[in-house]
């Protein structure tokens, strides 16, 4: 009968008061290394990173966007180049890479998807000099470039009439500025 006992007693405080290890049941953890990230456009990327675009598998990389400083032709993206401390790119056959647009002085900045561009209003030389998304023009025969925010009709730029002009010796439009 001692056999019997030291059998079942064991068997039964294990059926009463469950398994006496503490097993957790844990989620495999997450590979936070997981290569780098896959990428079509540079606003795919975080914050700090850009698409590397130069070979067929697409990544983010560290590294300034066109329109950013830059500290030298290295730093830049592929066919980009660091003028002035700035990554530039120009528009090939008028056309950019996917995320930017090209401007009216065949320069290509990032195309406008959030609000307004980040140096509207400022003076220029360049359409790069105005950061994201702006567009560098000079409206009512000043001569005097500024940095404009891009559009195709008035309610981008506020609904009133004729806010949205067109740029001279160009198909493309620019709100009016305040």
């Amino acid at each position: 009968m001692h056999r019997l006992v030291r059998l079942v007693v064991p068997l039964a405080l294990v059926t009463v008061l469950g398994c006496p290890l503490d097993i957790e049941v844990r989620e495999p953890p997450l590979d936070t290394d997981a290569g780098p990230r896959a990428c079509v456009k540079d606003q795919d990327c975080p914050e700090g990173q850009r698409c590397d675009d130069a070979y067929s598998d697409n990544h983010c990389e560290p590294g300034p966007r066109v329109t950013q400083s830059c500290t030298g032709d290295f730093t830049c993206s592929y066919l980009a180049s660091c003028v002035e401390g700035r990554c530039e790119l120009g528009c090939l056959g008028g056309r950019c890479r996917p995320g930017y647009q090209c401007a009216p002085d065949r320069e290509c900045v990032e195309a406008c998807s959030e609000g307004a561009p980040t140096k509207l209003g400022d003076y220029c030389d360049g359409s790069t000099d105005c950061g994201r998304c702006g567009f560098c023009v000079a409206l009512s025969g000043s001569g005097e470039k500024r940095c404009h925010q891009p559009c195709t009709s008035d309610t981008e730029c506020g609904g009133e009439t004729g806010a949205c002009q067109k740029v001279t010796n160009s198909t493309l439009h620019v709100c009016r500025l305040p």
